[in-house]
């Protein structure tokens, strides 16, 4: 009797957990959307002052890297960084979005950004499960976690 209700327990522990990766997902993919807009922005200032200065984007950039001011150097280097880092971001919410419900945890793993995640754990509230995302994640954990339990008593 007590060996079912432990197996419970782990089962209903693992499937509240595994409940919350859509919850985890979505805030995820709310920091990407807002990293790309700020990076958006920072894009179209940076069009913007090369286009004043009379200068394509990319020569603006050389510009600056070239300077003999080390600022516009370090300048120069992170708008190099800026496009890159907008197309990194922009084809992981890409996929996240695109991808079904029941393969966005997976998805997730191969395209996470680290300091994204990072951010977005140390802010995560955990949801409750009232999707039918959030309730199947939620019953695969449960049985996930049951299953194991019964191999590891056994």
């Amino acid at each position: 009797m007590i060996r079912r209700v432990i197996v419970l327990a782990i089962g209903l522990a693992c499937g509240v957990a595994v409940s919350q990766v859509p919850e985890f997902v979505q805030q995820y993919m709310q920091r990407l959307g807002g990293q790309l807009d700020v990076l958006g922005a920072q894009i179209a200032d940076l069009e913007t002052r090369a286009a004043e200065a009379g200068l394509s984007r990319d020569a603006y950039v050389m510009a600056l890297q070239t300077s003999v001011d080390p600022n516009g150097v370090r300048e120069g280097d992170y708008l190099a960084e800026l496009p890159l880092r907008f197309e990194a971001v922009r084809v992981a919410y890409a996929d996240l979005a695109r991808a079904a419900p029941w393969k966005r945890g997976i998805v997730f793993i191969r395209r996470y950004e680290p300091t994204t995640i990072a951010a977005t754990w140390g802010d995560f509230r955990p949801g409750i499960l009232v999707t039918a995302e959030g309730l199947g994640y939620g019953l695969a954990g449960f049985v996930v976690g049951w299953s194991a339990e019964l191999v590891l008593i056994a």
